[in-house]
């Protein structure tokens, strides 16, 4: 007789404001589907129907769908929740998510909706504002403590963190630890590209030259700004400027709602509207063409839990130049050039040097990355569970 499957809530969302949380969460469905079938568990998705067409679109053979902010009420349940909605705002009656819907929940909240789920498994994705607090509101720094010490004692509950840099800063600075941790580096799934022409794409996109491409949202620790300062160095320095440098991402920082501002007039006091093009947040597939035909990917990041655009360069098995951070260097040490992370004279001189020769690129195959992310959540869910009973 088949073992049971397990049922997987899953919390889903789509967060333009946080785009790489939403594609982590679908790199766990790919990365569940990459497994033998009898290892798949059944995905609950907790989620609103805006988000249905996506996840049916990762073709996961096993998934159900639960909203637990709208679904059937009594009469009595309706007529209450009606009221308090008028005065509070917002649903008070809950359908709570628990033990005959779901085995374990992830990533685990703190939500009304799910405070009777069994096996919760948390995630945090890095510790930021530890290091960078004035990139954070006080509202924000206060709620991101709170919910972490929260998490740290809970005896019962599983942690997971994408890199060993975020578990040692998570015990540097939550050191009364309970929750058991896990490590969890993700891997990402890359989307079917063949659709696409790449002259079609360089139409659209304008390209006459070399170009290279980075690829954050506009938010402070993203470091856009050493790029920039890379580029006005040899716009002094240089007749002309052999390459360009796209940007790709939403130019919006809720934190910082001038900070775009701040680049497009960096942009413009140096005169550097012609070789640095700012095409916004665009098509994921488009993206990912434009990445793969770059000169090379730039990833200039002051802080990353695990980046997402330096596991698309590993997939695309494409070149990179990264600053030199601890998590980066846990992250590739194939088909890369590290830069201190500030020092825009040192990139300077890397991005014409790589522009003029570029370096020959090792290739391995990315889908063991996949296998071994599905494969190791796996035994992190069962483990949550097993720890539990």
């Amino acid at each position: 007789m088949a073992a049971k499957r397990i049922r997987l809530g899953f919390i889903f969302g789509v967060d333009n404001q946080w785009i790489a949380g939403s594609y982590y969460l679908l790199n766990i469905v790919h990365a569940l589907n990459s497994l033998p079938d009898a290892d798949k568990p059944h995905l609950v998705f907790l989620t609103d129907e805006k988000s249905h067409k996506l996840l049916h679109n990762t073709n996961y053979p096993y998934y159900s769908f639960k909203n637990p902010y709208r679904t059937k009420r009594s009469i009595h349940e309706a007529f209450v929740n009606k009221i308090l909605k008028a005065v509070k705002g917002k649903d008070v009656i809950l359908k709570k998510v628990n033990k005959k819907h779901i085995d374990a929940l992830f990533p685990a909240s703190f939500d009304a909706a799910y405070e009777l789920a069994p096996n919760k498994l948390f995630w945090i994705p890095d510790f930021q504002h530890h290091y960078f607090p004035k990139f954070f509101t006080a509202e924000e720094l206060e709620l991101r403590d709170t919910l972490f010490n929260q998490i740290a004692r809970m005896a019962e509950a599983t942690l997971v963190l994408s890199s060993h840099d975020a578990l040692k800063d998570f015990n540097l600075f939550y050191p009364k630890v309970a929750v058991k941790t896990h490590v969890l580096p993700f891997a990402v799934t890359l989307p079917d590209l063949s659709h696409l022409v790449w002259d079609d794409i360089r139409a659209k996109y304008r390209i006459e030259k070399p170009y290279y491409i980075v690829c954050n949202q506009f938010w402070q620790h993203k470091n856009h700004i050493t790029v920039l300062k890379a580029l006005a160095y040899l716009r002094n320095k240089l007749v002309s400027v052999p390459f360009d440098v796209f940007f790709t991402g939403k130019p919006e920082d809720y934190r910082a709602p001038g900070f775009y501002r701040e680049l497009s007039d960096f942009v413009d006091k140096n005169q550097l509207t012609d070789i640095s093009r700012f095409v916004g947040f665009i098509d994921r597939a488009e993206q990912l063409m434009l990445m793969k035909n770059a000169i090379s990917i730039v990833q200039p990041s002051l802080f990353e839990g695990w980046s997402t655009v330096v596991e698309d360069a590993k997939a695309l098995n494409q070149y990179i130049i990264l600053s030199d951070i601890s998590v980066h260097r846990e992250q590739t040490n194939k088909n890369v050039r590290f830069f201190e992370a500030e020092n825009h004279l040192q990139l300077a001189g890397i991005l014409i040097e790589i522009a003029q020769n570029m370096p020959s690129v090792e290739y391995f195959d990315y889908r063991v990355n996949i296998r071994s992310f599905g494969k190791n959540f796996c035994s992190i869910l069962q483990n949550g569970i097993a720890n539990n009973k």
